[in-house]
């Protein structure tokens, strides 16, 4: 059965596939700071195709969608190889100067908790590609250990095995006495 896919219903699309498409995309890249210019760009070609051609009829969507990510990821990777230069997508916060401040806010707590996960995302990035992927889809993606070793093609026992061993090695790196 087949689909038509219009411009006005594109946020419903993104919506319906933004979850697999992620999953397909992390489960294809070979570096984690990759995946999300590669997803944002995939739906920004999905728009601009429909914003050309106005719909498109489609048997389905999500095969669709993962086809272009496929080919954005081809070509993403063609080119670091070629130039071998790896851009990082840097997120900015936008802070609101109108927020009331809460009585017990520790700006302290704060600046350690920001800079601890920060260490700690890096060190998971260090690790090899499965052990980051397999914490991006658990931690992020909220998908059960069942699902990672799915989406990955390995047993449970080894998505297992490198969780929670990387999270021994987290608590042993990252925890003071007495935290």
């Amino acid at each position: 059965m087949s689909t038509q896919i219009s411009l006005e219903k594109f946020r419903q699309i993104y919506d319906d596939t933004y979850n697999e498409t992620l999953k397909y995309i992390i489960c294809n890249t070979s570096n984690i700071d990759d995946v999300n210019e590669l997803l944002q760009s995939t739906y920004v070609e999905l728009y601009i195709m429909l914003e050309k051609k106005k719909s498109i009829l489609l048997d389905n969507v999500q095969s669709y969608i993962i086809g272009i990510a496929k080919n954005k990821i081809k070509r993403h990777y063609s080119i670091i190889k070629r130039f071998w230069n790896v851009h990082k997508v840097v997120d900015v916060e936008s802070d609101s100067v109108e927020q009331e401040i809460p009585d017990n806010f520790s700006i302290e707590d704060v600046v350690v908790t920001k800079e601890i996960a920060q260490k700690v995302w890096e060190y998971i990035k260090k690790k090899d590609i499965l052990t980051t992927k397999i914490f991006y889809l658990y931690y992020y993606n909220e998908l059960k250990l069942s699902q990672i070793a799915a989406e990955l093609n390995i047993t449970e026992q080894n998505v297992k095995n490198k969780l929670y061993r990387t999270l021994n090695e987290l608590r042993k790196n990252f925890l003071k006495e007495g935290d």
